[in-house]
């Protein structure tokens, strides 16, 4: 009643028990004069952003790095050397020898850091069937 500020109220454990302090309310949402609709909308926007920054850089954490990369890119010209050489034994006129290239989700941009690299043989199509066996 006109500026008396109330006596504390003492809880039945005998510790005193203020009543909470009015704070003045001066939030923004209360000024644009948003309606819950529009309000409840930029919420939802607003924690959309943020997962999606999440799930970026979680994403970013399990990408591969250019070390890994590098080591891909250096086993498939270990194998193409090693077929090569393999081709170089046995030549067959006329006919390319087969190529070693990475595939799946290393020229898919999918790889995850350490995860297994798949490699192709493609070999040509004028090989006689008996010789794609042997390879």
């Amino acid at each position: 009643e006109g500026g008396k500020v109330p006596e504390p109220a003492v809880a039945a454990d005998g510790v005193s028990v203020a009543p909470p302090a009015k704070r003045k309310r001066s939030g923004r949402w209360q000024e644009d004069g948003l309606e819950d609709e529009d309000l409840s909308s930029a919420i939802i926007r607003c924690k959309t952003k943020g997962i999606a920054q999440e799930l970026a850089a979680l994403a970013g954490m399990i990408a591969p790095s250019e070390e890994y990369r590098r080591a891909v890119k250096w086993c498939v010209s270990l194998l193409q050397t090693a077929v090569l050489a393999a081709w170089a034994a046995t030549p067959r006129h006329g006919v390319p020898p087969p190529r070693v290239e990475a595939c799946g989700a290393v020229t898919q941009g999918t790889e995850l850091e350490g995860s297994d690299a798949d490699v192709a043989l493609l070999l040509a199509p004028q090989l006689a069937p008996q010789d794609r066996e042997a390879w």
